[in-house]
């Protein structure tokens, strides 16, 4: 879900959100709160940019585009993926819904989302979300469910 779309939504139901925010602050411009809503259980914050195929676990940060071009890029790495784990493990017992937003609601969230899905079956088909989301974030989604995996195999 973008931005634009997760600060119009009035939940009517038990529901958590996960905002995903950018690493640059000139690219959070705009994402203002969302609705007061007493239907909202628990909204959580990350930070990490949409860049296709490299994870923070992977980045060489003195190439590329590390803190020297860019300082405020940030990318999602195994501890953030597992914090989603987490926190989604936390709610998911009290809530009904879930909101996954991101600014464009294309990429990161996407990935998030199918993730999540992919790991606890909550219904859906990931491969049908892929084609609805042809954007989403390959890696994101690939730390998000290893990340579960490996949640899984705790329990």
């Amino acid at each position: 879900m973008s931005i634009y779309e997760a600060r119009k939504f009035e939940p009517i139901v038990p529901t958590a959100v996960m905002r995903i925010y950018s690493g640059s602050p000139i690219m959070n411009g705009g994402y203002g709160r969302l609705r007061d809503n007493p239907s909202y259980v628990r909204k959580f914050l990350y930070v990490f940019d949409d860049i296709h195929g490299i994870t923070g676990d992977e980045m060489d940060r003195e190439s590329n585009l590390g803190p020297d071009e860019n300082p405020d890029i940030r990318f999602m790495s195994r501890e953030d993926a597992r914090q989603v784990i987490e926190d989604f493990v936390s709610v998911k017992d009290k809530v009904e819904c879930l909101v996954v937003h991101c600014k464009h609601g294309q990429g990161r969230s996407a990935a998030v989302a199918m993730g999540l899905n992919e790991t606890f079956e909550l219904g859906y088909d990931t491969f049908r979300m892929s084609k609805e989301f042809p954007k989403f974030n390959p890696g994101v989604y690939e730390l998000v469910v290893e990340a579960g995996k490996n949640f899984l195999n705790k329990e």
